[in-house]
């Protein structure tokens, strides 16, 4: 499993909400900011890097059979400003599973060499 450069929560979460809206980038990088997403108890920044599906098979070009599934997308990742945490409640459960295939936080590869 690979993060997903390409997901709703890294370019709206990540990028807009916390860079642009709340002006994060003024503060820290994307690559502190991913560092933050996986918990230590040590204070340690774990490197963290995203990939999109291009990059992904670029990675695994020696294996003859690769394929890629896009998932994970909670109705928490959708954060919008207007409405909070009342996200919840307007956004159904399966336009949430849809757009988790297309746009999730997980890249999952199964690869045969």
């Amino acid at each position: 499993m690979l993060y997903n450069k390409n997901s709703v929560f890294f370019w709206w979460d990540i990028v807009f909400i916390e860079g642009v809206i709340l002006m994060n980038f003024l503060r820290e990088s994307i690559r502190d900011r991913l560092s933050r997403i996986e918990y230590t108890t040590l204070g340690a920044k774990p490197l963290v890097r995203v990939y999109t599906k291009k990059q992904v098979r670029r990675l695994f070009n020696k294996f003859r059979k690769i394929n890629i599934q896009v998932f994970q997308l909670k109705k928490d990742d959708i954060w919008l400003p207007f409405i909070g945490n009342y996200t919840k409640r307007f956004i159904p459960g399966k336009l949430i599973y849809l757009v988790s295939r297309l746009w999730g936080w997980n890249l999952f590869i199964r690869a045969i060499k």
